[in-house]
Formats: C-alpha cells, structure tokens, sequence
C-alpha cells in the first residue's frame, strides 16, 4: 500500500493533492526508519500521546486510508488495503484535484 500511495503522490502532487502518512502507533525515530527503508517521500505526521488526530477524523484502527477533498471534508474512508482499492484511490485523487 505505502508504494501505491506514492505513486499517488508523485501523479497527482502537482495537481494538488497531497499524500500524507500519520504514524499512530510509532515513536519519530521508528516513523522516520519506516518512512526511509519504503523510500517514502510525502510527509509523515506522527501523531502525539493524545491521539488528537485520531479524535478528530474518527479513526478506530489502522491502516485507515481519508481521502479530505479541499474544505476539508473526508469525502472516502476506507479501513485496510487491498489491490482493487487501486482504481477507487486513484478516481479519488483524480476528482480531488479536479476541484477549483
């Protein structure tokens, strides 16, 4: 999943979508080793103590994929990651970045 959502990033970056990573469960340091070692280049949040991420888009477990249009409404949630989320992720950054 990390490398589909990459190549989401490099796609549509330019377009305006922006991919970003939320480590929930991870301190920096463990973030930062994952975000190296699976040649990640979008920013990688972590999230503190407080979960307050968590809170505020409702996220009970992980991996959780928001797609957050540009008023910053979740406009697709999807728990979990399969190969067929492919084409659902990628109509999601197309009509995202479509917006003015």
């Amino acid at each position: 999943m990390v490398q589909f959502l990459e190549t989401l990033h490099k796609k549509y970056s330019a377009d305006g979508l922006v991919v970003v990573a939320v480590a929930l469960d991870q301190d920096p340091a463990a973030a930062k080793q994952f975000a190296e070692k699976n040649k990640i280049t979008f920013p990688v949040a972590i999230d503190n103590q407080k979960m307050d991420g968590a809170t505020k888009y409702k996220l009970s477990a992980t991996p959780i994929t928001l797609f957050i249009d540009r008023p910053h409404r979740i406009v697709y949630k999807q728990l979990g990651f399969a190969q067929p989320l492919e084409k659902v992720f990628a109509s999601y950054a197309e009509k995202i970045t479509a917006q003015q």
